[in-house]
């Protein structure tokens, strides 16, 4: 429990890191809030060339699939399930951002077994800090898919409806699928997701980390006999936040492209339980498992079965972790900044 993470910390500790968890949280909601809004047309189109039936397929390219779904159902459309997905995202981001950051300190209090001054125990070293980023993010990234995961479900049933509208608003599907398939049909492909979200969120994250450190390395320490303005000058906030961005964005768009068949077989799996409300464009096939799912799709699809959609997929994922995380650096700098007369 949060509890055991603060142990025996003196009181102004507690404060401050529940303060930081504050923080984590109000600055995740607004980054989940404004990447989703900004990036939900891709999401739209990435569902749809997942789910789609191979037999003459009617999504072939992303623009070709935005200029499809704009004429036939109009652009309001390219947002379908967005109240769903809206609450995913703000929640999941919420959950998401303060694990993060309580596993992350954690994690740093942990003693570093390559502590050193060689070169081989500095090499050591960052990749232990990698090591336990990548637990942070993993952890963070698990414990967000279960609580937000049933927001997901709706999100893929209302992006996957098209012109054949059979649920107009959350609270029917939620009445219609737990009077069909009990609490089971909102969680519907979790563990694929929990498979495919574990790794990601720790690549995310540890990938974050290093391309920031890259691009933002902290100030060495003052030497004897140097002012002040030797330790260089410090990014100003909009430049900051769009290099933060940047390292979001690059290190989304390669956990994504890293893990990307898991998500495809999590999609497929999710699609049995609205099955018999998809489109017409939904192949609809049984199965009994995620060895089962990948076997089915390596036998009838070849390895090109677990990259459909993978550009928009891609794309997408660059947009919108570039967002996000520019906009929760940004909003995490604002509340920091709104507290410092107060110190």
């Amino acid at each position: 429990s949060y509890r055991i993470l603060l142990g025996n910390m003196p009181v102004t500790e507690i404060i401050k890191s529940k303060v930081k968890v504050t923080d984590d949280a109000v600055a995740g909601a607004a980054a989940g809030a404004i990447a989703r809004m900004i990036s939900a047309p891709f999401d739209v189109v990435k569902i749809r060339f997942q789910l789609q039936s191979q037999v003459n397929p009617k999504y072939k390219s992303v623009l070709q699939s935005l200029r499809i779904v704009v004429k036939e159902e109009g652009i309001l459309s390219l947002w379908k399930g967005n109240l769903s997905a809206s609450y995913l995202w703000i929640s999941y981001m919420m959950v998401q951002f303060s694990m993060y950051g309580v596993l992350k300190r954690f994690g740093e209090k942990i003693a570093n077994p390559f502590q050193g001054s060689g070169s081989s125990q500095k090499g050591g070293e960052k990749a232990w800090q990698a090591f336990t980023q990548f637990l942070a993010g993993a952890g963070a990234g698990t414990a967000s898919v279960v609580v937000t995961y049933p927001f997901d479900i709706m999100r893929t049933q209302f992006a996957l409806q098209g012109q054949n509208v059979v649920f107009k608003s959350m609270a029917s599907f939620i009445a219609h699928t737990y009077r069909t398939t009990g609490v089971k049909g909102f969680y519907a492909g979790l563990v694929p997701a929990m498979v495919g979200i574990t790794p990601q969120m720790g690549l995310n994250f540890a990938f974050y980390e290093t391309f920031r450190a890259i691009a933002m390395p902290e100030p060495s320490p003052l030497k004897p006999g140097r002012s002040q303005g030797d330790k260089g000058q410090k990014d100003s906030f909009g430049w900051a936040t769009l290099k933060k961005g940047v390292c979001g964005g690059a290190a989304g768009g390669l956990s994504k492209l890293i893990v990307y068949p898991l998500d495809t077989v999590k999609k497929r799996m999710q699609g049995q339980v609205l099955t018999h409300t998809l489109s017409e464009t939904a192949q609809r096939v049984h199965y009994n498992g995620l060895l089962h799912c990948f076997r089915t799709i390596q036998a009838t699809e070849g390895l090109q079965g677990f990259y459909r959609g993978i550009v928009a997929t891609v794309a997408k994922s660059v947009v919108s972790t570039a967002i996000t995380f520019a906009a929760y650096e940004g909003v995490k700098d604002l509340l920091a900044a709104s507290r410092e007369p107060a110190l």
